[in-house]
């Protein structure tokens, strides 16, 4: 019995399609930085493809990126100062990943982060553009839904990064939500998905279709049309979403994913028996009489929800008795 729940609001998180590969270790050999159209965009020219992940942080502002263990070739680089960013640093984490660390002026966020492979010109790059944004945008585009727990375990955690990322969520530094079991969680993943779906550009196929096959997924479940096998759409989903273009697609299914983890006995309630235990699907409230009145065959002529099951009952002149309802 669910008897409350935790949603995490972190950082925005852009995470590339795989997990860091085990390769020719990477090479960074430059850093390049230029202003396009009121943004800017930072490449880096690297020896190979590569996996990598990326997020904004405030106080102070700064964009930091995530790459596997690297070799550094960028005595070259002539990154300097500009409109947006001030600097850049670089260090290794204790996981052995090669973090860098852009310092940014005012509020930015990533409006898109991909990869480009060798040509006859240019090396392997990692290209990422920037946009000024103001306080309200960058903190929206900061603070993504990054996880859900049961209070049961949500509650017993410390607020160390660490002991969140142990069951699949990032703590953050947006904020925590507390939900009691008033809410229901279909719900809950009909408005976030719904919202995930609005805010998706359109610009890559498997953001746009597969934020709209979540939302029709939950709505279809709400309207009592939930099928056994949609845990596994669930599954095909959040690994093809893994592919989008930005974190927009890539950390949308985490709601979806913990929903399906943690919270199954009441999504199975809506699937399997037809009955939002948190009574918020109004698909699936119904409303029976159970009396015994001889009144009961009149009211049921004129019930437009057929809320009087007259099958369930046996007449007896004036007497109606309950059987099996």
């Amino acid at each position: 019995m669910r008897r409350g729940l935790v949603f995490f609001i972190a950082f925005i998180f852009i995470i590339s399609s795989a997990a860091f590969a085990a390769e020719e270790k990477l090479r960074v050999e430059n850093i390049r930085y230029g202003e396009t159209g009121g943004g800017a965009r930072i490449v880096f020219d690297l020896n190979r493809k590569t996996d990598f992940r990326a997020f904004v942080l405030d106080n102070p502002y700064r964009i930091v990126v995530d790459l596997p263990s690297a070799d550094w070739k960028t005595y070259k680089s002539k990154f300097v100062a500009n409109n947006i960013v001030k600097a850049y640093r670089s260090g290794v984490l204790d996981d052995g990943l090669t973090r860098v660390i852009f310092d940014i002026k005012n509020p930015a966020i990533i409006s898109d982060i991909f990869t480009l492979a060798k040509d006859d010109f240019n090396k392997n790059r990692l290209v990422i553009d920037l946009k000024p944004a103001s306080f309200n945008l960058f903190n929206a585009r900061k603070a993504e839904i990054a996880g859900i727990l049961p209070a049961h375990i949500a509650l017993k955690l410390t607020m160390e990064p660490e002991e969140f990322r142990e069951h699949g969520v990032i703590m953050g530094g947006g904020g925590i939500v507390f939900i009691d079991d008033s809410a229901c969680i279909v719900d809950l993943n009909i408005m976030f998905s719904w919202f995930l779906e609005d805010e998706s550009c359109g610009r890559c196929t498997t953001c746009h279709g597969g934020t709209q096959r979540m939302t029709e997924i939950f709505q279809r479940i709400a309207r009592g049309g939930g099928r056994e096998d949609d845990y596994n759409k669930m599954q095909i989903l959040g690994q093809a979403l893994q592919w989008s273009n930005c974190v927009h697609g890539s950390a949308s299914p985490t709601i979806m994913l913990k929903s399906a983890e943690y919270f199954r006995e009441e999504i199975d309630e809506h699937i399997l028996r037809g009955r939002c235990p948190a009574k918020v699907c109004r698909d699936l409230i119904r409303y029976e009489v159970h009396a015994d009145s001889p009144k009961l065959p009149e009211a049921a002529e004129i019930c437009p929800t057929e809320a009087v099951v007259m099958n369930a009952f046996r007449f007896s002149e004036d007497v109606i008795e309950k059987e099996n309802v």
